[in-house]
């Protein structure tokens, strides 16, 4: 087992030999550092009957309490069949994995890992998970989101291009209050193309993107926010989460959010950036 620093927080992963998330963990390892979580992974022939209270049901997994335990089942997209569970207790969770061939269990082990870590800071932080794509600029971080499909990813390609930036994580983005301010953490949980740094940086704004032909920007309203926000975050499903959970949002509304319509362009870069400059000298944040 090997520990890593992510977010401010010590996890200990037993994970399998051949594991797709171990080249990006290295970036996040540490040697000697008390274990705040561990988690270990398990490959099994069968997954029991679910058993106890389902307290949450989505399209993906089935929540159940059972005995003390949270224990989290997980499907596939194709068929909507189980392929893995994870077992969450006080500080350490289980996860088992189908027996199947070896690009599966890897791939199954990267999406079930990357729930363990944000259901533990979000009981033992304040901190809230959001899908989205993000940037490091002038020691300041950005967050830009948007649904699948979108172009978080091209966007945040050209910043790099034409700008003095650094990615933070392009899927999964940890937003950590702490100091009295937003964080933006990278973690490992990075999307396909693995694009993360062991950084931090003060979450400035959060810029949600949609397709046009036009560049056009327009800063938006605090319920507008949460509305756009509340689909790209990833919710608690432990009760005893929710209060910081809650507060987390509270925080996120408090920072400018803007509405980008961009194109795939140098210019779709330079109308947000000016507007993010202009904020920051402005010194409105």
């Amino acid at each position: 087992m090997a520990k890593y620093r992510i977010a401010n927080m010590t996890i200990e992963l037993d994970l399998i030999e051949k594991s797709i998330v171990l080249p990006s963990l290295k970036k996040y390892q540490i040697d000697d550092e008390k274990v705040e979580v561990s988690a270990k992974v398990n490959i099994i022939k069968n997954i029991p009957e679910p058993k106890g209270k389902i307290v949450n049901k989505t399209k993906y997994y089935d929540v159940y309490e059972n005995d003390g335990l949270v224990i989290q089942y997980q499907r596939r997209d194709k068929d909507l069949s189980y392929f893995g569970y994870i077992e969450y207790g006080l500080n350490n969770a289980t996860i088992y994995i189908l027996e199947n061939k070896l690009s599966e269990i890897q791939l199954d082990e990267y999406l079930l890992t990357q729930y363990v870590f944000p259901y533990y800071m979000m009981k033992l932080k304040n901190a809230i998970w959001m899908h989205g794509s993000s940037l490091a600029y002038n020691e300041r971080g950005y967050l830009f989101s948007a649904p699948s499909g979108v172009g978080k990813s091209t966007h945040t390609r050209l910043w790099r291009e034409y700008v003095d930036c650094e990615m933070i994580n392009d899927d999964k983005n940890i937003i950590v209050f702490e100091n009295n301010e937003l964080k933006l953490y990278g973690n490992p949980w990075s999307g396909k193309h693995h694009l993360d740094n062991n950084i931090s940086a003060p979450l400035k704004s959060i810029i949600f993107l949609y397709q046009s032909k036009e560049n056009v920007v327009r800063k938006i309203s605090a319920k507008e926010a949460l509305m756009k926000i509340m689909l790209q975050i990833i919710q608690p499903f432990d009760s005893s989460a929710i209060d910081n959970w809650s507060k987390m949002i509270d925080e996120l509304l408090k920072i400018p959010c803007f509405e980008l319509g961009c194109n795939i362009s140098k210019e779709a870069v330079d109308v947000i950036k000016s507007k993010l400059e202009e904020l920051n000298d402005e010194n409105q944040w």
